[in-house]
């Protein structure tokens, strides 16, 4: 087992497990971090937390327990436990499993989740990525592990924009019929994609396929393929000093030139401009 995690506010002193209750702040991160393993465990806590708990699946399987009986998570999907919330949760062998954790307190959380709707435990949510869940928790977790200012105000405001991420991409009905091939779709953004194969992959035609994931997503396919690609190369622009054309190679791009005007009409710069700007969109 291979666990990274970040620890505040446990008597001033950073390092330790933070556990607690607070309502000096309207949002306050205790700890975060990541869990990833390829063995089997069961995590069993009769008493619950002081605190909130988010649990983001980023890779593999988890079988939760409810009072309603037994529900398999994967990838995509999260459960909020609330305070003094018993739970319990495993993990077997068939793949390796990885996601994020968060512990997290404040006078107006229990506003905040109502407001963005999301679901809490025994409800079980499920997000449809599209490079947008992923790159905010990676930024976060990353602010989680800098030394910096006014770090407990940052992280406030990186996992009020966490929350929202995943708030906007909660998956409705219609949402789940098209998650295979939203799942196929960011997990192999950079390899050639055909329409057809999607559509085959939900059991639709093609028309049906099309029109369906234009209602959901607000876009066509082949408009929300060159959105993740270019929210993945965005983010290889601002961490990486890897070139253009090689940028372009990993999103899916044969062509650098291709990619460069594909990622201004989609970002509203061209790549070189976007890294110069520090990734700030025009």
């Amino acid at each position: 087992m291979n666990s990274i995690g970040y620890y505040f506010y446990d008597d001033g002193y950073e390092g330790r497990e933070s556990n607690r209750a607070s309502c000096e702040r309207s949002l306050s991160v205790n700890c975060a971090g990541r869990f990833f393993t390829e063995c089997e465990f069961v995590t069993d806590n009769r008493e619950g937390r002081l605190d909130y708990y988010l649990l983001y699946i980023l890779e593999g399987r988890l079988k939760l327990f409810t009072p309603v009986g037994e529900v398999d998570c994967e990838g995509g999907d999260f459960i909020l436990f609330k305070p003094a919330t018993p739970y319990k949760y495993s993990h077997g062998k068939e793949a390796p499993l990885h996601y994020a954790w968060v512990h997290f307190t404040g006078r107006d959380v229990e506003e905040i989740l109502s407001e963005y709707n999301l679901p809490v435990f025994p409800t079980v949510g499920s997000v449809l990525d599209g490079g947008g869940v992923t790159p905010r928790i990676n930024t976060f977790l990353d602010a989680c592990a800098e030394r910096t200012l006014y770090k407990e105000a940052e992280l406030q405001i990186l996992f009020n924009r966490l929350l929202l991420s995943i708030a906007r991409s909660v998956s409705g009905e219609n949402k789940r019929l098209l998650k295979k091939s939203v799942s196929y779709i960011n997990s192999y953004y950079n390899t050639e994609i055909k329409i057809p194969s999607l559509a085959k992959m939900e059991n639709l035609s093609v028309s049906r396929y099309n029109a369906l994931f234009r209602e959901v997503m607000g876009l066509s396919p082949t408009e929300y393929i060159i959105r993740t690609r270019c929210a993945f190369a965005s983010e290889l622009l601002r961490s990486t000093s890897l070139s253009i054309s090689e940028i372009s190679s990993m999103v899916g791009y044969s062509d650098a030139h291709f990619f460069s005007r594909i990622f201004k009409k989609s970002v509203g710069k061209p790549p070189t401009l976007y890294r110069k700007s520090g990734g700030t969109p025009s």
